[in-house]
């Protein structure tokens, strides 16, 4: 049996019959289409728009996605295991890293992916216009940073919440994460308009990575069953 997906398949679920998933869709939606259409005729020169993109993608996008896993990571990794049924499900045959990487798969894909794409999709249906003078490939080259990184910020959270006894202090990831996006949005200005290897693309790419790797040293080093069973 293919644990990681069904774990997956559960936390989606569960977000699914939830009016979570549905909020959240109708707010990334909300403020993407309102900004694309303040945007719809501008008539920018393109380091502008290039520049609007990135600071859209970057500063904007990255924070909508840190605060929707954080709500929802509490429903995903605390409560479950305040009502120790986490303690049975790590009982099972399926490992930690399964029943851990499925339930942070299904957390971003239900709290960040389709928020997204239902953002995407009522931006093509209510300013085309502006969505598509913002298409580029440094675009989607942000979104699949920001993607990253809200992967990276679900297993943090994942990883602190089934470590600790209180859920309040989950908000210092949540603080951290967003004290570092604000001193990174400073890059946004800085790097705009310069070329790749010095560009914001680049510069992100690099921030993401070494926050990658942070995180795989947390979950190999600290990380373990016998830390979330103590912690239950």
């Amino acid at each position: 049996m293919n644990y990681y997906r069904h774990f997956a398949a559960q936390t989606l679920a569960e977000g699914v019959r939830s009016p979570f998933i549905y909020l959240v869709s109708f707010l990334f939606s909300l403020v993407g289409v309102l900004l694309l259409r303040n945007l719809d005729g501008a008539s920018l020169e393109p380091k502008m728009m290039e520049f609007i993109s990135m600071a859209l993608v970057f500063n904007g996008l990255a924070f909508l996605g840190y605060a929707s896993i954080f709500l929802y990571a509490q429903r995903v990794f605390f409560q479950e295991k305040k009502a120790r049924t986490l303690t049975m499900t790590l009982c099972s045959p399926a490992s930690l890293g399964e029943v851990f990487w499925g339930k942070v798969a299904g957390l971003v894909t239900g709290a960040f992916i389709v928020p997204t794409l239902v953002m995407l999709a009522a931006a093509a249906v209510f300013a085309p216009r502006a969505l598509l003078e913002l298409a580029s490939w440094k675009m989607a080259a942000a979104l699949g940073i920001v993607l990253a990184a809200q992967i990276i910020y679900a297993a943090v959270s994942g990883m602190f919440m089934l470590s600790t006894r209180d859920e309040r202090s989950v908000s210092v990831v949540l603080y951290c994460f967003g004290g570092a996006q604000v001193f990174l949005t400073a890059l946004t200005k800085t790097a705009a308009g310069q070329t790749m290897f010095r560009g914001i693309v680049f510069q992100y790419a690099v921030i993401t990575a070494v926050l990658g790797l942070l995180t795989a040293a947390a979950y190999y080093l600290y990380f373990s069953k016998m830390r979330v069973l103590e912690s239950a």
